[in-house]
């Protein structure tokens, strides 16, 4: 039982450096704010069931296309940045690593 435990736990330890080194990349990375545009919206429907009760989630996600470098960068957003960004939309994307800091709309 002793090895199981040990797995476990090893397991775990593994999982949190991955998660440190993840965090640490995106702090080391320089804050970046380059002109951007809304590529595509992304709605995913996570079903969750708990026994007896549905209680499903929803994922939200924005890609953008930063025309200066050529390539897209998609964030995991909140409700309401979701429903404020159209497809097509331009603006000023500022983002560090793999984290979305802000979006200002240059139609608004």
């Amino acid at each position: 039982m002793q090895w199981f435990f040990r797995i476990m736990f090893g397991l775990m330890g593994v999982c949190l450096l991955l998660w440190l080194a993840a965090r640490g990349k995106d702090l080391l990375t320089p804050k970046q704010s380059r002109p951007a545009v809304v590529r595509q919206k992304k709605e995913t429907l996570f079903p969750v069931s708990n026994g007896f009760r549905r209680s499903d989630r929803m994922e939200y996600q924005l890609t953008f296309f930063l025309p200066e470098t050529r390539e897209d960068l998609t964030f995991t957003v909140s409700p309401e940045l979701y429903a404020a960004c159209s497809e097509g939309a331009g603006g000023r994307l500022t983002y560090q690593g793999s984290r979305l800091i802000g979006w200002e709309d240059t139609a608004h």
